[in-house]
């Protein structure tokens, strides 16, 4: 066995005990959550802690559901999460288009970018506050209408910034290929700018949904009953000032994971695409 063909096989030892490893370290949590949620209270105290349930129990998932609608927090993150992906991804689409192509000064485009940059780095807490004031005013709080206009004022600056990265990606000979054949600037945007563009604009859509998910300062402040409040809301109500029910907490927090995993394994192939789009330039 010659020394490259021992190096190789070293590499990818090395390469794969680091994926092992971090693989490890990264389901770890989620294993640890999924056994906390079945153990009983008794289980849960003993030490040293058990690996595998012995007495598994359903109890703690059942009265999520059944005392704090969990089901309802689901739906209305559902709800709140999509509307923001959805409106953000679409309107940052165009604006980025509109930066990166539209735009003819270098000057003029460093600008707009700063500004939309400058849009999303305001830090959350300093807008509570005037976010309150005029939802009250317009009477959309606690309403899922509300939430998906607090969060559009950070989804729509984050899908144009990265849209427009996108788009100065995209090879510009396949527009002006279009145009030759009598395409419109737009046709050619809506015909083949955006298929080609599919698997980042999806990209953006599931970083969008995902903040929406998470988001957990404006859900506290601008919701009030199950109506419109988030799973993050549930998750934080599991913690009481009598108790911290570990179980109860981990079952939310297993809750809270499911449709966001499902998320990603339907659509997990358009994230590799998508990030990796700039490899098709050149």
């Amino acid at each position: 066995m010659n020394m490259h063909v021992i190096k190789n096989y070293l590499l990818k030892t090395i390469i794969y005990a680091i994926l092992i490893f971090y693989s490890i370290f990264t389901l770890l949590p989620l294993y640890w959550s999924v056994i906390t949620s079945l153990k009983t209270p008794v289980e849960l105290s003993k030490i040293p802690p058990t690996l595998i349930p012995i007495n598994p129990t359903g109890y703690f998932y059942i009265d999520l559901f059944r005392m704090r609608h969990f089901g309802e927090l689901i739906r209305n993150s559902i709800i709140v999460g999509s509307g923001n992906a959805v409106f953000s991804t679409i309107i940052g689409t165009f604006l980025g288009y509109g930066i990166s192509r539209l735009l003819t000064s270098r000057k003029t485009k460093d600008l707009m970018t700063i500004l939309v940059v400058m849009c999303r780095m305001f830090p959350p807490l300093i807008m509570v506050i005037p976010y309150y004031i005029i939802l009250s005013k317009l009477g959309l709080i606690n309403t899922w209408f509300g939430l998906i206009i607090v969060y559009l004022t950070f989804g729509i600056p984050f899908a144009t910034w990265t849209m427009k990265g996108f788009f100065d990606e995209f090879p510009p000979e396949v527009e002006e290929a279009a145009l030759i054949d009598g395409c419109s600037k737009f046709g050619a945007f809506l015909r083949i700018t955006l298929p080609l563009l599919l698997p980042s604009i999806l990209v953006v859509l599931i970083f969008t949904f995902l903040y929406s998910w998470n988001e957990f300062l404006y859900a506290l402040i601008l919701t009030t009953t199950y109506d419109a409040q988030t799973v993050t809301i549930g998750v934080f109500a599991t913690v009481s000032k009598w108790e911290i029910a570990w179980s109860k907490i981990a079952a939310a927090g297993v809750l809270s994971a499911i449709p966001v995993i499902i998320f990603f394994m339907i659509i997990r192939k358009y994230i590799v695409r998508g990030m990796t789009f700039g490899v098709m330039k050149g």
